[in-house]
């Protein structure tokens, strides 16, 4: 079984699959288990051992979408462990920082990104490691930054480019921010979402209005009629609640 061993690229043989319970022919997923190569090759911690024909990118520079959780805002210049996986590597913030505005429902530059905040950042690491995009694989893809000195998680981290690796040139943290942002305002209540939203509250509601009005009258027909009235008044009721809250920004940050 022919395996490429990353970041180093060398590649080799797996000629042996071992475990506590004997050899075997093929590991599932989740299976812990002891490799043997048919070479003599240097595979630590952190290393990836990924088919031939895979592609994942060896890169020093990602950007990625940030969730930051320190009361300490992430600053530009600073350097934090970074643990994708089983790899862990210094990673240095470079300036281009942008945060998104829930105001606006879009990434703007910044110079921080503050305690509960979402960003984009670009990170320089101290060391080529093999990452995949999160959109095309979650386990490489995701990471966690980590304090040097407290070594308290301060924030997670999605990679939406690997230094431009699949395309040859280096990432763009303006464009990438901008796609990002679009695909966030498109996330906001449209009018149809809260009609939708409205009619599957109100008919589930009154199921429950049926219920109680034929357990009370005992007349199927009656409680029949109490439910639908209550469907159509309170439909438009719930519409008009939630396009009011929409247009209201308090409490959004």
């Amino acid at each position: 079984m022919p395996v490429k061993i990353l970041p180093s690229g060398r590649v080799t043989q797996v000629s042996r699959i071992a475990t506590f319970d004997g050899d075997l022919e093929r590991a599932a997923v989740g299976r812990s288990v002891t490799l043997a190569f048919a070479d003599q090759i240097d595979a630590s911690r952190g290393d990836v051992v990924v088919g031939v024909e895979a592609t994942p990118a060896i890169t020093e520079r990602i950007t990625a979408r940030l969730f930051w959780m320190d009361c300490a805002a992430l600053q530009p210049g600073r350097r934090y462990l970074l643990k994708l996986a089983t790899t862990t590597v210094t990673a240095t913030i470079e300036t281009d920082v942008h945060v998104f505005d829930l105001d606006a429902r879009m990434l703007v530059p910044g110079d921080a990104l503050a305690q509960n905040e979402i960003g984009l950042a670009t990170l320089k690491l101290e060391r080529p490691i093999a990452v995949d995009l999160y959109a095309e694989c979650k386990d490489t893809g995701s990471f966690i930054l980590i304090d040097r000195e407290t070594y308290d998680t301060v924030g997670m981290g999605c990679v939406e480019d690997a230094g431009g690796a699949a395309h040859g040139e280096p990432a763009d943290a303006a464009k990438i921010a901008g796609a990002f942002g679009g695909r966030l305002a498109r996330w906001t209540e449209t009018h149809a979402r809260s009609l939708a939203k409205a009619v599957s509250w109100r008919a589930t509601g009154s199921v429950d209005t049926f219920l109680v009005a034929f357990l009370i009258t005992g007349n199927p027909k009656m409680a029949g009629s109490v439910a639908v009235t209550e469907i159509l008044t309170k439909i438009l009721i719930y519409y008009f609640h939630e396009r009011l809250w929409a247009c209201i920004p308090w409490g959004k940050r």
